[in-house]
């Protein structure tokens, strides 16, 4: 394990005889495994090569019954790196199931195999089991764990999805001891260390879990200490970073209130600010030119990155509402930033190669894309307006057609994103309107099994994009009827865009409680985090999703 890259590990490893004929001596001896430094060896082992055969899966299944009552027995870095091992060897998906199959016998599913519902209870219990120990210690000497043991634990955690008050707990004085100077600093952190870590506090943070003002805070933490070092940073890890920022800032250009106090600039300014809990919203307009920075780096590593992680800069650079830097003279012309930049460029590379994005890297980048200004004149690189306005046009076009020939691959989410961007955009094309009428069909049979936001979206979506009227008249049914048995499961959102469902499709008759001023639609969901499979360049350092959410980070202990 030691000897695989930090990247990815050697093909054929798995599968080859000598590991196997390793395993097979190691089978008859797990009983007698009952050393702590062992028990984590062989997880963080295993785990780093990503082996999920039937002889790992017992292994696994000896050391998640074995080792709770030998916890207190455990060193920091062995805690870590054992939770560590479960997050790189059982699929989130499954752990986080695994709660409501309690006392049932059967498969738990996933990537990388099946595995014994029993056995993922037991491995959600050990997990929950180290965090509450890890906790503990932070409370009794805050400099327990290591910078390294830190940004693991909070990335095993994130990617484990668990969820309680324990998690949050840890979660919090994790964070507290950055910030706080009780135990590692944060230049203490290796690049990947604190990419790990900021991201998995968003993702944890996002989740409905933590304390969202620390959070904040210890983002601009991050940002302070990473600010300079940009250029030691992962094409992924900036990736990972620039989602996390744009997910803990919020949208738009004034998402967190502006203190009135001077905006801190260093880590040990943001660490006093964290002590006196004063409020760090000041920080955003430093996330926002932190978030510049960083699309100027990943500009010029773009073939570095990764598809998803492509997606995922230009999510958080349209997120944070970054494209124009101030208006061109007589409002004709926009001043393009580096995001917008970035996102162009970004547009341009992946026309032709969007066969290699998964499903929501290509709902996302396309919104990214539609979520810049009109005029493209002054951005570096691209020529005229006439040319970047032509990037822009074959993207939408291509990401139609790509959506249209893997659409077994698109879940709906993915499907309504891309027809929200094309339709918002208004990139009519025969490849989008051909689209649009595929998807229209399939959600009308399917309309029972949809949630209400995603039959709205493809409905008006469709409409925008041209679809007739007549071919729409099903789907449109279909909807009302829904609404009807759904109704008292509807907020004010839902009737405001069935009442602009109805005005754009055609006169449909209305009920008092849909006259509100119809109001736009929602962007694409949030990229949050894993889903499942590892990241589409095979690195370890950053996951991605094949779903409903982006999938990042994954730290390697030395």
């Amino acid at each position: 394990a030691r000897h695989c890259n930090a990247s990815s590990t050697p093909p054929g490893l798995a599968v080859s005889p000598q590991l196997q004929g390793i395993l097979a001596c190691l089978r008859p001896l797990m009983k007698q495994l009952r050393r702590p430094k062992l028990m984590a060896r062989l997880l963080w082992a295993l785990g780093k090569l990503e082996i999920r055969s039937a002889d790992v899966q017992d292994h696994v299944a000896h050391v998640v019954r074995a080792a709770p009552p030998l916890l207190p027995q455990f060193n920091a870095l062995e805690l870590s790196n054992t939770l560590w091992g479960l997050a790189r060897l059982i699929p989130s998906a499954s752990l986080s199931s695994s709660e409501h199959h309690r006392g049932r016998r059967g498969k738990g599913g996933g990537s990388g195999g099946s595995w014994e519902t029993p056995d993922l209870v037991a491995a959600h219990n050990l997990a929950m089991a180290i965090t509450k120990e890890s906790s503990r210690r932070l409370a009794e000497r805050p400099g327990a764990l290591s910078a390294q043991c830190l940004s693991n634990s909070l990335w095993a955690l994130a990617r484990l999805e668990i969820r309680g008050r324990d998690a949050e707990d840890f979660a919090r004085r994790c964070v507290q001891t950055i910030c706080c100077g009780e135990g590692p600093s944060p230049e203490d952190f290796s690049p990947q260390g604190l990419a790990n870590a900021l991201w998995a506090t968003a993702k944890i943070c996002s989740g409905g879990g933590g304390d969202d003002g620390k959070a904040w805070q210890f983002c601009v933490v991050v940002i302070s200490e990473a600010r300079p070092r940009l250029a030691e940073f992962q094409a992924q890890e900036l990736s990972m970073l620039a989602w996390a920022v744009a997910k803990l800032r919020g949208r738009g250009a004034f998402r967190r209130t502006i203190s009135p106090a001077a905006e801190p600039n260093t880590a040990a300014t943001v660490a006093c600010s964290f002590v006196a809990g004063e409020n760090a919203g000041g920080g955003v307009a430093t996330a926002d030119s932190f978030l510049e920075e960083l699309a100027s780096e990943a500009r010029s590593r773009l073939p570095e990155l990764a598809p998803q992680g492509v997606s995922n800069i230009a999510w958080a650079l349209a997120t944070a509402d970054l494209f124009c830097r101030s208006p061109g003279r007589h409002g004709t012309a926009v001043v393009a930033s580096p995001a917008a930049a970035f996102v162009l460029a970004a547009a341009a590379a992946a026309g032709g190669s969007l066969a290699n994005y998964p499903p929501q890297a290509v709902a996302n980048l396309l919104w990214s894309v539609g979520r810049l200004p009109p005029s493209f004149a002054g951005v570096a690189g691209h020529g005229d307006c006439a040319s970047s306005c032509d990037i822009v046009a074959r993207l939408a076009a291509a990401a139609a057609k790509e959506a249209t020939v893997r659409m077994a691959q698109f879940g709906w989410q993915d499907l309504a994103g891309v027809l929200v961007a094309l339709g918002q955009g208004r990139h009519k094309s025969p490849e989008a309107l051909n689209l649009a009428m595929m998807v229209s069909r399939r959600a009308e049979e399917s309309a029972k099994h949809l949630t209400t936001q995603v039959l709205l979206n493809i409905a008006l979506s469709a409409a925008r994009l041209g679809v007739p009227k007549d071919c729409l008249q099903g789907l449109m049914h279909c909807i009302g009827g829904e609404l009807q048995v759904r109704k008292s499961g509807m907020n004010a959102l839902d009737m405001r865009q069935w009442a602009e469902v109805q005005r754009v499709c055609w006169e449909w008759p209305t009920s008092p409680q849909s006259s509100p001023r119809p109001s736009k639609l929602q962007s694409p969901r949030t990229p949050g985090m894993p889903r499942s499979p590892p990241s589409p360049n095979g690195g370890s350092r950053a996951g991605t999703g094949s779903g409903n959410r982006v999938r990042l980070g994954a730290g390697l202990p030395s």
